[in-house]
């Protein structure tokens, strides 16, 4: 079943470049791009983690890492640097769960690396987009060999990842004091409210009107936005106490160190990590990657107590 989705959400992504092109090597298309076939193409993150952790238990460790590759690829190609960040952080929880571990040293370095990493990403996608700061520079990196050119695409790298999220929370503080009330669960319930057919505003759209008074584009609301903007201060809390909550029980789930629920852990643990950018906004993030958890976990169950053994290599068909 792994195999069937993750071959979805290839096809999906395929579709995107035969029909609009690689958002990645113009990504001024990206808005426009198909949003139910990038929707599809999600599909492959719980997938392809599937695989990895029942390749893994047959010792089959070069195919895993290559499905990983290959998935980390097509999402790239989407220009959005999240869902890439996503899976990979989802590989290193499932390695240390169904591994030897991994040195806390180890997950610090490679957490650094990937932060520079889509830091230098999302400036690369400013530089396609707005230029090197100046008009007649626009889209083109022969600029960035000066030190001012240099100079401003770290800058960029700096606010498109490590200040972006923070600065657009510092503003959304002010809500209720420039409007002198809350939005009592219009926030959180965006992502929902979004599914439904035509157009309804997301928790991106509500920001991006906040801040630009319009909404040419989206705004990331941030882990703590959404809460803060539907109940103030005590909202942010009791979403950070249900969060901790379902980490803890997620984590001793885990503990048993079945697929499934080593899955399910390594999905939430990293998009929880993500989020803190992004915000837990997207009905892609909490909807459809889960619901998909969700149906492999109902198979493995399935799957055991019809045949009585929890090995891996028996699941390989049917997961």
């Amino acid at each position: 079943m792994s195999v069937c989705i993750w071959l979805v959400g290839a096809l999906a992504i395929a579709t995107i470049w035969v029909r609009e092109g690689v958002p990645v090597l113009d990504v001024a298309k990206r808005a426009s791009v198909n949003q139910h076939l990038v929707f599809l193409g999600c599909a492959m993150i719980p997938s392809a983690l599937m695989m990895f952790i029942l390749l893994r238990d047959s010792k089959r460790h070069l195919s895993a890492f290559l499905v990983v590759a290959v998935s980390a690829g097509f999402l790239a190609s989407l220009a959005y640097r999240s869902r890439v960040a996503l899976v990979l952080s989802m590989m290193i929880v499932a390695m240390h769960f169904r591994g030897r571990g991994i040195s806390m040293l180890k997950v610090s370095l490679v957490g650094v690396a990937a932060a520079c990493a889509a830091a230098l990403f999302g400036a690369w996608r400013t530089v396609q987009v707005y230029g090197v700061g100046k008009a007649d520079l626009k889209g083109s990196f022969v600029h960035l060999t000066s030190l001012e050119g240099l100079k401003t695409f770290l800058g960029y790298g700096n606010m498109n990842f490590f200040r972006e999220g923070s600065s657009i929370f510092y503003f959304l503080l002010g809500y209720h004091d420039r409007w002198d009330r809350y939005l009592l669960g219009r926030m959180s319930t965006a992502s929902f409210v979004s599914m439904l057919p035509g157009h309804q505003a997301s928790a991106r759209d509500i920001v991006a009107m906040e801040v630009y008074g319009e909404n040419p584009t989206t705004l990331t609301p941030s882990l703590m936005g959404p809460p803060y903007m539907d109940f103030g201060v005590p909202g942010i809390l009791v979403a950070m106490a249900v969060l901790g909550i379902l980490m803890g029980l997620f984590y001793r789930v885990a503990q048993s160190r079945k697929p499934t629920s080593v899955l399910a852990y390594a999905y939430l643990w990293s998009t929880s990590v993500k989020c803190i950018h992004g915000g837990l906004t997207d009905p892609v993030n909490i909807v459809f990657m889960p619901a998909i958890i969700l149906g492999f976990s109902v198979l493995y169950d399935y799957h055991v107590k019809a045949v009585g053994t929890v090995g891996a290599r028996p699941l390989q068909g049917q997961l």
